[in-house]
C-alpha cells in the first residue's frame, strides 16, 4: 500500500501552510458549479490575517459562487528554496464580498490584478476554515526517486 511516508509526502501545520502562501503569486480557486461539476478558476491573491483575498468580476462565475456562499477551496502549490522540494496547500472556506470602502481602499494599494480588465471588480475574502498542506522531494531529471 502506497502511503504518505512512503512517497515521501510530510504534512505541514497551519503557521506554515500560511507562510508558504506568502511566497505564491497565483492560486486557484475551486468549486461545484452547475450539475455538481468542478470549475476551477485562476486567481492573483494577497494573504489577509488568516485567508485570502482575491478579485473578481461583478457577474461572473465565480462571482455568482461568492454571493451564494458557496464553499470554495483555494489552492498553491510552488517548490522550496533549493527546488528540491515541492509544496501544495488547500484552504476551504466560505467567501464574502468585501463591501467596507476602508478595507477596499487598503485593498487597492496591493499589487493585486485581475486576470482579465473588468470595469466591475469585486474584492473577494475568504476566510481559512480549514487548511492543510504538504511539502514532497522532487525528482530531477535523469535520476530516481520520488515523483509527484
Amino acid at each position: 500500500m502506497i502511503t504518505n511516508e512512503s512517497c515521501g509526502l510530510r504534512p505541514l501545520d497551519r503557521p506554515d501552510c500560511l507562510w508558504r502562501l506568502t511566497h505564491a503569486v497565483v492560486g486557484r480557486v475551486a468549486w461545484a458549479g452547475c450539475g455538481g461539476r468542478a470549475v476551477l478558476v485562476p486567481v492573483n491573491f494577497v494573504i489577509d490575517g488568516p485567508g485570502i483575498v482575491f478579485l473578481t468580476a461583478a457577474g461572473g462565475h465565480l462571482f455568482e459562487a461568492v454571493r451564494s456562499r458557496s464553499r470554495l477551496t483555494f489552492e498553491a502549490d510552488g517548490t522550496g528554496p533549493a527546488s528540491d522540494e515541492g509544496w501544495s496547500v488547500l484552504l476551504s472556506g466560505r467567501p464574502e464580498i468585501i463591501t467596507d470602502r476602508g478595507k477596499v481602499r487598503s485593498l487597492e494599494q496591493h499589487p493585486l490584478a485581475a486576470w482579465a480588465r473588468v470595469p466591475h471588480r469585486r474584492f473577494v475574502r475568504m476566510a481559512a476554515e480549514e487548511i492543510t498542506g504538504h511539502v514532497m522531494p522532487l525528482r530531477r531529471a535523469g535520476t530516481e526517486g520520488p515523483a509527484g
